[in-house]
């Protein structure tokens, strides 16, 4: 009797498989709609509290809940630490004589690489065309590391004694490089100026102008929307001047002496004990013209160049920089110029060799 009943069962069951069977091919969608939440009821199921999870695999949640707060960790520390990273500089540079911004680029070089963590360096053509080499090739010139169809940020209606446009004292054109260099301005938004020998002549002279404007705004409150913009929008934090010297024609020297004693902006001058063409008599010249607690020098061995930005140079540059980088409260002005301190200044210094 027990047999008989179990094969009735089978049997139904069998038959039960069979009509089953038969309505898959007819809605062969249903089985697989239908078996999906029964595996999801099948897996044991996980709930948190405030206190941890309840139940399922706590150590898998333990480590993952670590693992991520570790990670909001170090994604924070790394945020906080870019929040107060100090942004680079960026430096406005302008060329010597019978150069041109690439080649400036490439005399830069050490400079460029010692620096390529603190300053952002931009570099822009002079508005004329160099009238030409000396007229001699043996003497030393403005024309050092030049090439032929180099720029200059000024013309000469006069070339001077023996033709040599170093020893011009009639300029003619500044107003044409002084647009080019306010525009520049404009468009690249730098922090500071770099310039080199006439460059550097032609930096003082652009701080001078910004220097006059800027007092003139303070002092009337009328001044034009024009003139006030040019004023105020170029705040510059430094500039750094390397073989500069004070221009040899009376009218652009009563321009950058009418506004150097008005400027604000941290100066660096830089200059060599080897320098026949801008010696440091020379360059002393122009920063007499400017305000003495804004000045601040740097003497090395070597002759009409860019020093080499390595060992006490680079440490100079560092420092200056930093300086006007920092946070205003923290900024130390410069200390006034003596001669005996330029005499410290040069012994201390390494020297640096023409290459």
């Amino acid at each position: 009797m027990l047999c008989t009943a179990v094969s009735s069962e089978s049997r139904a069951a069998a038959a039960g498989c069979s009509a089953w069977r038969q309505l898959t091919p007819r809605i062969g969608w249903l089985p697989s709609k239908i078996l999906k939440p029964a595996r999801a009821l099948a897996k044991p199921l996980q709930t948190t509290s405030s206190d941890g999870p309840a139940n399922g695999d706590s150590s898998s949640n333990v480590s993952s809940t670590s693992r991520d707060a570790r990670r909001r960790e170090k994604t924070g520390s790394k945020g906080e630490k870019m929040a107060g990273a100090t942004p680079k500089l960026k430096l406005l540079c302008l060329h010597g004589y019978m150069q041109n911004a690439e080649i400036f680029r490439n005399r830069l070089g050490s400079m460029r690489k010692a620096l390529k963590s603190r300053v952002e360096f931009v570099f822009v053509d002079a508005p004329f065309e160099a009238q030409g080499l000396p007229g001699s090739s043996d003497e030393p010139d403005e024309a050092v590391q030049g090439v032929q169809g180099g720029r200059s940020w000024w013309q000469y209606t006069d070339t001077g004694p023996n033709g040599r446009p170093s020893r011009a004292t009639a300029y003619m054109g500044w107003e044409v490089a002084q647009s080019s260099l306010l525009a520049a301005l404009r468009e690249h938004q730098p922090d500071g100026l770099l310039g080199f020998s006439q460059g550097a002549t032609a930096a003082a002279l652009l701080l001078s102008h910004l220097a006059a404007k800027a007092a003139e705004e303070e002092a009337d409150s009328g001044t034009s929307a024009a003139s006030t913009q040019e004023a105020s929008s170029y705040r510059l934090k430094c500039s750094i001047l390397v073989a500069g010297f004070l221009p040899r024609d009376p009218a652009a020297a009563a321009l950058l002496q009418d506004g150097g004693r008005r400027n604000t902006v941290p100066l660096l001058f830089v200059t060599g004990t080897s320098d026949t063409l801008v010696p440091p008599e020379s360059t002393a010249k122009l920063w007499e013209c400017f305000n003495p607690p804004t000045v601040s020098s740097y003497t090395h061995g070597g002759a009409h160049l860019v020093p080499t930005c390595s060992g006490q140079f680079k440490i100079a540059m560092a420092a200056f920089l930093e300086n006007v980088n920092g946070p205003a409260s923290h900024r130390v002005p410069p200390a006034p110029l003596h001669a005996a301190q330029q005499e410290q200044e040069a012994a201390a210094h390494c020297r640096v060799r023409d290459c």
